[in-house]
């Protein structure tokens, strides 16, 4: 079970209803929103230094993506998958660096279905909410102790 491997129990996770409306969302459920993106880095290549490197480490060599479809699979890799690189090599997953991507071209959120029980996920990114409309909310009883209950323009729960 994926929690086994959480650092925290399963009684430390809440849940809880929200409501709201966000105006800019990339949907990852649908892969046919892939497309322009991997057809601007079907371009790139690994340098020649970092081919020498890999094969001095003994590395096995990585497939570059080239189509939406191979984007689309390793941005929902497993977590056995893709949690591999980022341990043994410090780097981030293709998945966080995609959504920093997403999130530095002003999106809301990121939709992207779950990992279990086949349902959907939205990651909202708070600081991309200044300059619009958008607004979540806490329905109900919020989590005891919590000070961040609405994301909008005026109250977006972040360092600033």
């Amino acid at each position: 079970m994926l929690s086994e491997l959480a650092l925290r129990r399963e009684t430390s996770f809440v849940t809880f209803s929200l409501h709201g409306r966000l105006e800019q969302v990339f949907d990852l459920r649908v892969r046919s929103g892939l497309t322009a993106f991997a057809k601007a880095i079907a371009t790139f290549d690994v340098s020649g230094d970092t081919k020498k490197f890999a094969q001095r480490m003994r590395l096995s060599p990585r497939d570059l993506i080239r189509t939406p479809h191979e984007l689309w699979q390793r941005l929902l890799a497993k977590p056995g998958e893709w949690r591999t690189e980022p341990q043994a090599f410090g780097i981030p997953a293709a998945s966080q660096i995609f959504g920093r991507f997403v999130r530095d071209a002003g999106f809301e959120a990121v939709l992207y279905p779950s990992q279990q029980g086949g349902k959907s996920c939205l990651a909202v990114f708070p600081e991309n909410l200044r300059a619009s409309t958008a607004r979540v909310e806490v329905v109900g009883g919020s989590p005891s102790g919590a000070s961040c209950t609405v994301l909008d323009k005026d109250h977006p729960c972040i360092d600033r």
